[in-house]
């Protein structure tokens, strides 16, 4: 909707070829092309507001009414407030960006080497297209190309030496792809998937670029274009300054390799292995990692049931195991209770589904039913809240198995530990009919 072709382009009123329409006499619309804050903010607002709305709309005329009502919402707060203000804002960045590389003794490469990634977290570092494209059209030059180009090798730096000193299967298969993709431009694996989830490899990454972006500055290093980093960068540096392109980047990917090096620690991963509660778990999982291999390695029954295999979980997704191994349990009841002592690693909104890290090093989801989040959370209800710390056999959750059937959804509660890749084996312990509390998998 923010590009619609109905609306004047960004580009052509840039250009001068076109105006932007004008309500009131003061606000003006225009497509959104090249911006990312308007969508991004828009997404989550109207996302909040149609889960209220939910609540509210009768489900005679819901498929009906919130889908409408939701869109012309969310239409209305994009063109009229958020895209206004927001685009403004964008205009804001691209001057103070504009302003850093005029900055004298390399102080400007320094400060946009180390924080302008903090741009790509949120897509804003598409914007700055349009002074790449200013710098080429001025003097044939593009200035922020070398200094970027520091940023993404240094990704690649920190990433890699997760990789090599990691101890977790799944964080290494992550994280050796997300070197390369860094290494060719592509920073998102890297970034999402292994850096600023750990944070201190972020950190490191932020350090390794603005020093690469500093001696990049010193050197008055410039592209004849745009688009392109890394590796595939080399071909915007065919003249005289090739050698210094490489080394510059060579001197930001071993800052960011070293510091991660130094500095991380495999205890980072448990600690954001139970991130989801803010922070407040920081000190236990620190003690996890001491305490874990004394720990009770049993998981016990967190309700009672008919223990089914993974496999005949009633959903693909957990069936397979891409959520990690487990079982599924039909329950007799609606309780769920503490599968060990632990902390609350995860809520959800919706009450039906909860994660719990044990001292035993396992991150168990329990999801309770399958397709129940539809239900927005009738019929459930969370006893517990994020960081709190819980022992065997405490409360967690109650449910209504009547009113998850009257939904028409399976009841299934599925019990999945969640970084199995961390464990030689997830074995299960019981079958058949099990009590809340008895044994029923254990890791080694």
């Amino acid at each position: 909707m923010l590009v619609s072709p109905s609306l004047p382009s960004a580009y052509d009123i840039g250009s001068g070829a076109a105006e932007p329409l004008r309500f009131l006499g003061f606000i003006t619309v225009s497509g959104y092309q090249g911006s990312v804050l308007p969508a991004f903010v828009t997404g989550i607002i109207t996302a909040k507001f149609e889960k209220w709305l939910r609540r509210h709309v009768p489900d005679a005329i819901d498929l009906i009414v919130t889908p409408f009502i939701t869109l012309l919402v969310g239409i209305m707060i994009a063109l009229f407030a958020l895209g206004p203000i927001l685009h403004s804002l964008e205009s804001v960045v691209l001057i103070v960006v504009e302003n850093l590389l005029n900055l004298p003794m390399g102080i400007g490469g320094l400060l946009y080497g180390s924080f302008g990634q903090l741009l790509g977290i949120f897509g804003i570092h598409h914007i700055l297209n349009f002074l790449e494209i200013s710098m080429l059209a001025n003097d044939g030059w593009n200035y922020l190309n070398p200094i970027g180009t520091c940023g993404n090798v240094a990704q690649a730096g920190a990433v890699l030496a997760v990789a090599i000193k990691a101890t977790s299967n799944k964080t290494k298969q992550v994280a050796f792809p997300s070197c390369l993709s860094a290494l060719l431009g592509i920073t998102e694996p890297a970034v999402f998937g292994v850096n600023l989830k750990l944070v201190t490899p972020f950190v490191c990454s932020m350090i390794g670029g603005g020093v690469g972006g500093f001696l990049s500055s010193l050197l008055h290093l410039r592209a004849t274009g745009m688009s392109i980093t890394g590796i595939p960068g080399t071909l915007l540096y065919l003249n005289e300054q090739l050698p210094f392109y490489i080394l510059t980047n060579i001197v930001a990917f071993a800052v960011s390799f070293v510091l991660t090096w130094i500095i991380w620690k495999e205890i980072d991963n448990r600690t954001v292995a139970a991130k989801n509660t803010k922070g407040k778990n920081s000190e236990m999982a620190v003690e996890n990692t001491t305490a874990s291999e004394k720990a009770d390695p049993v998981i016990y029954a967190p309700v009672s049931g008919e223990v089914v295999a993974l496999s005949e979980i009633p959903d693909k997704t957990f069936a397979s195991g891409i959520l990690g191994d487990g079982v599924g349990i039909h329950p007799s009841n609606g309780k769920v209770v503490a599968p060990f002592d632990g902390i609350i690693s995860a809520t959800t909104e919706t009450s039906h589904a909860i994660g719990v890290t044990g001292e035993n090093g396992a991150e168990l989801l329990i999801h309770i039913g399958v397709d129940t989040v539809a239900m927005q959370g009738k019929g459930f209800k969370t006893l517990v809240k994020d960081g709190q710390k819980v022992v065997k056999g405490q409360n967690l959750i109650e449910f209504d198995i009547d009113e998850i059937k009257k939904a028409g959804y399976p009841d299934t509660v599925a019990i999945l530990v969640g970084n199995t890749s961390d464990f030689a084996a997830v074995k299960r312990l019981d079958s058949g009919k099990v009590t809340a509390g008895d044994e029923l998998l254990s890791i080694e």
